[in-house]
């Protein structure tokens, strides 16, 4: 059994223990002071394009009035989670009631449309908007992560993969040929659509890596020069008719 003098030494030590877990900062990689200092215009017209194809469609477009209920209105009313940049940059990151989280967006894209919200919705709107001052960036979390480009690991998609390939051509198969080099086919016309060395697909900004990727798949390389036009004819020519062509079909 313990003595007086016993317990409270382990008491100490557990509480200082304690102070020590609670005082040590969480992993952080993202320099949220720098990309605040670093808002602009173009950073206002990525968070307006962001907003405006996506978050209108619950927080509504004119800062008040929100197509769904439970959605917040940023001109008015309580924001219950913060209206700071930080505490919105957290709701967006960890989500938070209702919403979830937004991780398909940068941190960087994450910020823009917290710049967006605040000028185009709060700053007018609310009387207790406030800016943003040197003593609030200071008090913001620092970086004391660093991800190096070594640590992240590339997505394995195989040999083979059925996209499209730029704006152009909406259905393709990308095949691996080893030795960095990929070649793609039309898998209407079976037409080559690319040939090019350097990697295979550049798919950072589709649903392959973001949750609302809106891009689509680009060449990861460069074009091998005098190879990008193998197709075949129909008909007995190459020039033959494409107009009626049904958008994904069998070969002419």
């Amino acid at each position: 059994m313990l003595g007086d003098g016993q317990m409270r030494l382990l008491l100490s030590l557990l509480i200082f223990a304690g102070a020590s877990v609670s005082a040590k900062e969480p992993p952080n990689a993202v320099d949220h002071a720098g990309i605040i200092q670093s808002w602009d215009r173009e950073s206002l017209a990525s968070g307006e394009k962001i907003y405006k194809s996506l978050c209108t469609n619950c927080h509504g477009a004119d800062g008040v009035t929100p197509p769904l209920p439970t959605a917040r209105a940023f001109g008015k009313g309580e924001l219950n989670f913060g209206k700071d940049p930080y505490s919105m940059f957290k709701t967006l990151t960890y989500g938070n009631g209702m919403m979830g989280p937004q991780t398909w967006m940068t941190p960087k894209e994450r910020y823009a449309v917290i710049h967006y919200i605040r000028e185009k919705f709060m700053k007018p709107m609310r009387k207790d908007f406030v800016e943003v001052h040197d003593g609030y960036l200071e008090g913001l979390p620092t970086v004391n992560v660093v991800v190096k480009e070594s640590d992240k690991k590339e997505r394995d998609f195989g040999p083979a993969l059925a996209s499209q390939l730029g704006r152009d051509i909406s259905s393709v198969l990308s095949v691996k040929l080893g030795d960095d080099t990929t070649i793609s086919y039309n898998l209407h016309s079976m037409d080559q659509a690319g040939l090019w060395t350097g990697g295979f697909l550049d798919l950072l900004n589709t649903q392959h890596y973001r949750e609302r990727g809106g891009g689509v798949a680009q060449p990861k390389g460069e074009m091998v020069r005098g190879l990008q036009r193998w197709q075949w004819a129909h008909g007995g020519t190459f020039d033959y008719s494409r107009e009626d062509l049904l958008a994904r079909g069998p070969i002419p």
